[in-house]
């Protein structure tokens, strides 16, 4: 017996099977948290910091997990993670990058671990990741950081300075793949640590860490 099909039935059947598999788990997508270069800072400082290991505390998500995103469909449907590459977990890999935008502006930092000693230094960093999270749609990957620092003199007496950094880069996307997930994702990152240099090398922020 032969089947005759009219062109709009399979255009309807092609419709609904690419919508199908559109919708299928995908698994985890691996990328690899690195910023980009800093930008030079106006202003080489100088001084001792004691950063205490970040906090988890975004929202959604377990303490210390490697998620920083979530894979979408065309219409979508989450089908995958987006995960740090070797399942390592965002807290010590963020508190190592900031730390290390810390030096690049001349700084000497110790990280201190829970239930570390605090050295003797010129002021303690302490915070908290409130964001780091990678989102796409059909065209376009952004990503969002959001931190709250705050930063005391050793003894914890007085407080130098506290706030929140902030950075969101959202970039057009050709085929959805880890690298231009990654190139975002690391934008942003880096813009959210110029910001912190930008504080942390201010005049203002030297001229009040030094009145301990």
């Amino acid at each position: 017996m032969t089947i005759t099909r009219s062109l709009p039935a399979l255009i309807s059947i092609c419709i609904i099977g690419t919508f199908f598999i559109s919708c299928l788990p995908m698994g985890a997508m691996t990328v690899t948290v690195k910023p980009a270069p800093f930008k030079p800072v106006k202003r080489k400082v100088s001084g001792k910091l004691a950063l205490m290991e970040l906090t988890d505390n975004r929202r959604g998500t377990d303490t210390g997990v490697c998620y920083i995103g979530l894979q979408r469909n065309g219409v979508g449907v989450p089908h995958g993670n987006i995960t740090i590459t070797e399942g390592k977990k965002v807290v010590p890999v963020l508190t190592k990058d900031l730390a290390s935008a810390l030096r690049n502006a001349g700084y000497t930092v110790d990280i201190i671990t829970p239930g570390g000693s605090i050295p003797q230094c010129d002021a303690v960093i302490s915070g908290e990741i409130l964001m780091f999270w990678n989102e796409m749609s059909r065209h376009y990957t952004w990503h969002d950081v959001e931190l709250n620092l705050s930063v005391t003199t050793p003894d914890k007496s007085r407080t130098i300075w506290s706030g929140t950094i902030q950075s969101r880069i959202k970039n057009k996307m050709s085929w959805g793949s880890a690298k231009e997930h990654e190139e975002t994702i690391n934008q942003a990152w880096a813009e959210a640590l110029d910001k912190v240099l930008n504080v942390f090398s201010s005049q203002e922020f030297t001229q009040s860490m030094k009145t301990n």
